[in-house]
């Protein structure tokens, strides 16, 4: 938050709770570009009450690593 002025979009890598409220509070502000959860079957349900219908804010490592867009070397 202190660079916050300084940058357009933020991407988070979490799937913890944690940070639920910034997470939060970005998306409010128009910041937030993505959160990338590491597993779709083992994250926060308060990161679940995020998803709505209207924001598609939440990527899946499991889901990218599936489309070859990541990988492990």
């Amino acid at each position: 938050m202190i660079e916050y002025a300084n940058f357009g979009k933020a991407v988070i890598i979490t799937g913890d709770g944690d940070f639920y409220y910034l997470i939060e509070y970005l998306l409010k502000q128009g910041k937030l570009l993505k959160v990338l959860i590491p597993n779709q079957f083992g994250y926060s349900g308060l990161l679940k009450k995020l998803s709505s219908p209207g924001y598609n804010i939440f990527d899946f490592m499991n889901s990218l690593r599936k489309r070859q867009k990541l990988e492990y070397k």
